[in-house]
């Protein structure tokens, strides 16, 4: 069942890039997707693939209230090409729930075309998991019709750039997961932060922060062991050598927070 639903998503993925606009209508009948696309990948997707991706799901009440916190503040008629990445962009919760909410301040900044431009302009996503990237993409299409080629099948740990916003709910992966060439490499670009039992997050988390253009916001879904755990020392540090003034801590009160044993982490830098 997984693999027909993934040959079924790569094949309306390439109609997408080939310019064929399919209709969705009959693909979301036959697998019953009321909410999301992502949301029935991730109910068929074994645990092994989970536990081996280190991909954890966003609930939508996190979701929203990380957008939320994202866009406060956010002047988009001064800058209406904010660039916003989700560097583990999973089945696009964020890029989709950050979609609706600047459609509304391009609308009132009174941008032409305006989902167009936020597509176009304003939001980013990075992915190793090629069935993520093409559901997001999926997700984002059946949501305006239109296609977007800023979401991208990459390890955003090896690449370039700079952004206005990076949010999202980067990748748990310990020591017992992460080996051989992939892993020394991530030794070496990230030694500050990423040495013996150091979780893959605090590479995201010091990746992020350098991505940052000044005045940059970071907003990360991240686990509470960050501020206590031994191997965290490096990145509490890195984060600590931050501008004091410009860096804060939002602890969301939240039941599903406390049962999962996780936290928002915000910095503005």
């Amino acid at each position: 069942m997984f693999k027909e639903f993934i040959d079924e998503v790569k094949s309306l993925y390439e109609k997408l890039l080939n310019n064929d606009r399919p209709f969705l209508d009959d693909f979301l009948k036959k697998w019953n997707i009321e909410g999301s696309i992502g949301e029935v990948y991730q109910n068929l997707c074994k645990k092994e693939l989970k536990k081996e991706m280190g991909s954890f799901y966003t609930p939508y009440e996190i979701v929203d209230f990380m957008v939320d916190e994202m866009i406060k503040g956010l002047d988009y008629w001064e800058n209406p090409f904010v660039k916003i990445v989700d560097p583990s962009c999973g089945g696009g919760y964020f890029l989709i729930a950050a979609f609706k909410k600047l459609v509304v301040l391009a609308e009132e900044a009174g941008i032409e075309n305006p989902g167009e431009h936020v597509l176009k302009y304003n939001i980013y996503g990075y992915d190793i998991d090629e069935n993520a990237v093409m559901i997001t993409t999926l997700e984002i299409f059946n949501l305006t019709g239109q296609v977007t080629r800023n979401i991208r099948c990459q390890d955003f740990l090896m690449t370039d750039g700079e952004f206005d916003i990076v949010i999202g709910n980067p990748p748990y992966m310990g020591h017992k997961v992460l080996k051989g060439e992939y892993r020394e490499k991530l030794c070496e670009i990230f030694q500050d932060v990423f040495q013996d039992k150091a979780d893959l997050s605090y590479c995201f988390i010091k990746k992020s922060i350098d991505s940052l253009k000044v005045g940059g916001r970071l907003v990360f879904f991240t686990s509470r062991y960050i501020l206590e755990a031994l191997h965290g020392k490096g990145i509490r540090e890195y984060i600590k050598n931050q501008d004091k003034s410009r860096v804060s801590l939002i602890f969301m009160e939240s039941e599903l927070l406390k049962e999962l044993e996780l936290t928002i982490l915000y910095l503005n830098l």
